[in-house]
Order: structure tokens, then C-alpha cells, then sequence
């Protein structure tokens, strides 16, 4: 017997459910998914211009047919363009980031209207620091086994869901390593020649702070004693020892931007990036389990028909026998009885076989306090799947809020924003290395000398730089870069098309399911009329047993299919909150 099957694929996830009640067909549900997790808005602004390797434009057409694209602007093909190198004359900001602390910066996605985070919401509902299965509720197998307690279970305790909370940790720690080469550094050293015709004695200590506009400033002291080579005169100082202060500061490359900067800047909007990331994870995650809920529902259900269809072949059999010994009808109509008893049995074998292997499925989003999978029991079958929620707006608007809320094109926005810092550092570097260095010393204390030549302020400058001639490291790094932008760009154009295609596919399904709804309804009332009346002739002797049989199978096919088609548009539902962007909000904690 056909089945009805629903689908839901891109080229980032594939999603594909079966569900199937009807008698001699199967049910089974397949999930393969990788787009994102978050209690967020339906809504999510796009990143700052700062963090992009261009710009992006949602342009929605008038007909609700056509899909609405997403442009992503790269960056242009011009060496000369002066905006290619971000200027960051001010020391208090790097890309928009404060000056470093020594504490941990705890990581935000730029843009976002809600205080919360996805990853913070999570992190809230546990007191532990990565959601450990401690946290969980322990399941009530006492009563029906709700949607909503299949998603608040994933939200604690779920593991690729700890996994991306823990990815976020791990980028928080690589922004705070970044900010390490930032660090004040403290230089000293210590030069002892105690043997020899020259005995010297040379100690120092000294500061160095890098700077935010690129370079660093330096301070430091330092004393030299004894007999030096005259050679080596400027080693000795005073008495008092030697003060000096200096700065190294680049000219050219270097200077807008540099390495240390664009690794802070690379590893700011890749923590940023693990937001939308666990935002996907957490939509994925919500798609399984509506499959994995959905085909368990409709499993258990069908057990129920098949129970109560062959409950009615046992039932007669004490009325037959009477039949039999009055004459009524033939001994054969025991054999065919039985027969039909057999034949139910064997569907009664295969429906709960489907319905325990949908309960393993469903296992994985169900979990104790310890974070194991709980077989849900077999009286936690609800008597009807969830409400639905409000029926869908104008497919275009649909679309347009799927466009502003998918964690897919934020998750390549913030990789055009480190190609971007990439590329602005890969420009500075065609520029050649020149830097300008300044110091000034003072000795203090008596003479070291009869000259008296270490008494007077010292003040020196110069320039010092480099530059390869071909420059084919940093024009290679450009060429390269570019190209990845020009990639990311047609990424985001199949990406925004494809979440527009299944955004009108899911819609089309849903449709299609509650249509299919009406009519099994109507169909199912219509058996149930044909199966009364059946009775009522059987009594009267106008029909025979097998006839009666056909009308029993009828109603149970029409309720197996009204079941199937109510898994469908529960499934389909869920997934057009997934295609959306909303998701499925867990009960608040």
C-alpha cells in the first residue's frame, strides 16, 4: 500500500519522514540536518557593516511566487580602494571591541535586539557551567509524554546541544588569547664578566606595552659597573644608573591594521559566530525531535486501531459458536473468524514493532537527570497530537522573516567578516615596512667617568624598514581572499534561495496535510455510518460475516489514515516554525 511521505531538504540539511499507518505498510523516520538553536525573536538584524565583508540587501519581489534573494556585497577588485584597510587611529577601540581587561569578555552576537543570547538562556537554565544531564528533569511516565517536555528535555540535556555551548567557551577563550598580544611585557636581564682584564657588571629591567594604533612604547632602567672595553663605553652608566623611554611606532604597514589586531578581531566575530551556530544546532535538533514525536504519536495510536480492530474478530466468537449449534450459519464462518483473528494478530505484531521502534527513536530527545536516553513508556501516548499553531501569513512574509531570522546567512556573514579583517590586513601588508623609532635616556647619580660624558639628557631617532620587491606573499593573500569573498557571496545567494523554496515547499505540505485532514474525517464518519447500518443488517440476516469484516477494515484504515494525516500536518507545522527561524520555544524554567 502507498504511503504519504514529507520531506525537507536544502543543501545544508535533508530532512525526510514517513509516517505510515495504515495496515501492511510501514513507519519509519530518517533526520539529517545541519543548520542552528535559540530562544531569539523572529527577527535578527544583520551584522554591522564593521564585521562584513560587504553589505547584504533583502529584496522580496511583488509576486508571492518568485523568492526573494539576499545580496551580499564583496569587496571590489580594486587595489587602490583607501576602504579596504579599516582605520583604527583610536587606541580605545580594535573593530569596535574596549581596550582589554583581565577579565574574560563574555562574547555577543553584534545586532541582536534581545539582551539574552541563545547560549545565556541555556546557560541559565542549569547552575552548572556546561549544562551538565544533572540539570535535567526527571520524566513523568505517569502521564502523557507532551511535545513541549520532548523540547524543554533537549534543552538541557540534549549533548551536540552542550557540544556548541562548549564551542562557545572554547572561541570566548581564543578571543582572551587573541587580547594576550596585548600584554604588558616585563624585560630584565643580568650580564656578569667577574674573570678577566675587563670585569663588568650589567643589570636591567624594563616595560614594554604594545599599542592599540600598532607599535609599542617602552621605559626601562639599567646599570653598568666596572672596567669596560672602550669599545663598549655606552654600556657603563653613572652610579644612579640610566632611565630611558622610548617608542616604535609603523609608518606604513602596520599601522591601520596589523597582526595582533586582525587575530583580536578574527577571534571576536568568530565568538560571535558560535551564537548563530547554536542557534542552528537548536533548530536541527527541534526537527528530529518533531519527526522523531510525530512518528511515535502516530505509532502508538495505530496500535490502538489495530487493539480495538481485533478485539471486535474476538468478541464474536462466543456468538458464532451459538450461531453454529442453532444452525444459523455454517462451521466455516469459525474457521473464517479465526482466520481473520490470525491475520489481525499478525498486524497487531508489526504496528508495535513500529511503535517500539519509534520509541527508541524518540528515546534520544528524552532524558534523566543523569543525561541518559528514557524509552518512553507505552501509556505516555497522548490521545492527539498538539495544537497547531496560527495558520501561516502571506507566503511572502513568510519568506521575509525566514530571510531575517535563518542562522545560515548570519553563520556566512560572520565568515565574510573574517575574510573581510583578513583581507584589510592582507592589503597593509602590500605596503612597505617603515617605522619610526624615538628614545631618550638620562643618567642619574655621580660620574662614572672623569669625562662626565654620561650626565647629559640623550635623545636619538631614526627610520628603519623593509620591503619585498615582488610582494607576491601579500598579493597572492588579496587574490585568494577576494576570491573567498566572491564564494561566501554566492553561498549566501543559494543559501537565501533555498530557505525561500522551503519555506513555499513546507507551506504547500502543510496545506496539502490539513486538507487531507477534512477528508479523512469525512471519510472516517462515513465508514463508521456504513459499519452501523452492517450490524444492524447482520442481525437481520441481509449480510454475511465477511462482509461486515470489510466494513470493520474500512473504519480502521479511515481512522490509520486520518492519524497519518494528522502526524503529517504536526510535523509539517513544526518544521515551518523551523524554516522560519522561531522555533519551538521550550516552557520557561
Amino acid at each position: 500500500m502507498p504511503s504519504r511521505s514529507l520531506s525537507y531538504r536544502n543543501n545544508s540539511l535533508s530532512l525526510g519522514c514517513v509516517v505510515v499507518t495504515l495496515i501492511g505498510s510501514s513507519m519509519g523516520c530518517r533526520s539529517s540536518w545541519l543548520p542552528r538553536p535559540a530562544f531569539a525573536k523572529s527577527s535578527h538584524p544583520a551584522l554591522p557593516t564593521s564585521e562584513l565583508a560587504g553589505t547584504s540587501e533583502v529584496i522580496v519581489p511583488p509576486a508571492a511566487d518568485t523568492p526573494p534573494t539576499i545580496r551580499l556585497t564583496a569587496f571590489a577588485d580594486d587595489d587602490s580602494q583607501p576602504s579596504a584597510v579599516q582605520s583604527l587611529d583610536n587606541p580605545s577601540q580594535v573593530d569596535g571591541a574596549v581596550e582589554p581587561t583581565t577579565s574574560e569578555p563574555t562574547p555577543t552576537v553584534p545586532g541582536l535586539d534581545a539582551p539574552e543570547t541563545l547560549g545565556d538562556a541555556l546557560r541559565r537554565a542549569s547552575d552548572a557551567e556546561l549544562l551538565p544531564p544533572a540539570a535535567a528533569v526527571e520524566p513523568d511516565t505517569s502521564s502523557p509524554l507532551q511535545f513541549d517536555q520532548v523540547i524543554s528535555s533537549v534543552r538541557l540535556a540534549y549533548p551536540t546541544i552542550r557540544e556548541y555551548m562548549a564551542r562557545r567557551d572554547e572561541a570566548s577563550g581564543m578571543v582572551v588569547s587573541a587580547l594576550g598580544n596585548f600584554d604588558d611585557v616585563l624585560q630584565g636581564h643580568s650580564m656578569n664578566q667577574p674573570l678577566g682584564f675587563y670585569e663588568t657588571y650589567r643589570q636591567g629591567i624594563g616595560l614594554r606595552q604594545p599599542l592599540w594604533t600598532g607599535g609599542s612604547v617602552f621605559t626601562g632602567y639599567r646599570i653598568g659597573r666596572g672596567t669596560f672595553e672602550p669599545w663598549y663605553g655606552e654600556r657603563e652608566t653613572n652610579d644612579g644608573g640610566e632611565f630611558k623611554l622610548g617608542l616604535d611606532f609603523p609608518l606604513l604597514q602596520g599601522n591601520a591594521i596589523d597582526r595582533r589586531r586582525t587575530d583580536l578581531r578574527t577571534a571576536r566575530i568568530r565568538s560571535a559566530q558560535t551564537e548563530p551556530e547554536l542557534y542552528r544546532e537548536w533548530l536541527s535538533v527541534q526537527a528530529s525531535a518533531a519527526f522523531a514525536y510525530g512518528s511515535w504519536v502516530a505509532a502508538g495510536l495505530n496500535v490502538t486501531v489495530q487493539e480495538e480492530l481485533l478485539a471486535l474478530a474476538k468478541e464474536r466468537i462466543t456468538q458464532i459458536n451459538l450461531q453454529i449449534q442453532t444452525g444459523d450459519v455454517p462451521g466455516l464462518t469459525r474457521i473464517d473468524n479465526e482466520r481473520l483473528i490470525a491475520s489481525r494478530e499478525i498486524i497487531l505484531i508489526a504496528a508495535r514493532r513500529q511503535f517500539g521502534e519509534a520509541a527508541v527513536r524518540l528515546s534520544m530527545f528524552v532524558r534523566d537527570a543523569a543525561g541518559q536516553p528514557v524509552l518512553p513508556a507505552p501509556g505516555q501516548v497522548p490521545s492527539q497530537f498538539p495544537e497547531p499553531s496560527e495558520s501561516p501569513a502571506d507566503p511572502a512574509d513568510m519568506i521575509a522573516r525566514a530571510l531575517a531570522a535563518r542562522p545560515e546567512l548570519r553563520v556566512l556573514q560572520f565568515d565574510a567578516g573574517i575574510a573581510r579583517a583578513e583581507l584589510d590586513q592582507a592589503i597593509n601588508q602590500l605596503l612597505p615596512e617603515l617605522n619610526v623609532a624615538v628614545a631618550a635616556g638620562q643618567d642619574v647619580g655621580a660620574a662614572a667617568s672623569s669625562k662626565r660624558d654620561k650626565g647629559d639628557l640623550e635623545f636619538e631617532a631614526g627610520f628603519y624598514g623593509e620591503v619585498p620587491l615582488q610582494r607576491r606573499m601579500a598579493r597572492g593573500k588579496v587574490d585568494s581572499l577576494r576570491a573567498k569573498l566572491r564564494q561566501i557571496d554566492a553561498k549566501v545567494q543559494l543559501t537565501s534561495d533555498n530557505i525561500a523554496t522551503e519555506v513555499q515547499r513546507i507551506l504547500v505540505t502543510r496545506q496539502a496535510a490539513q486538507e487531507q485532514i477534512e477528508q479523512a474525517r469525512r471519510n472516517l464518519d462515513l465508514a463508521t455510518q456504513t459499519l452501523e447500518a452492517g450490524k444492524i443488517a447482520l442481525l437481520q440476516g441481509e449480510f454475511t460475516l465477511p462482509i461486515l469484516n470489510i466494513y470493520e477494515q474500512a473504519v480502521a484504515d479511515a481512522r490509520a489514515a486520518l492519524i497519518t494525516a494528522t502526524a503529517e500536518f504536526f510535523i509539517a507545522d513544526t518544521l515551518l516554525q523551523v524554516a522560519t527561524g522561531d522555533g519551538v520555544a521550550p516552557p520557561a524554567m
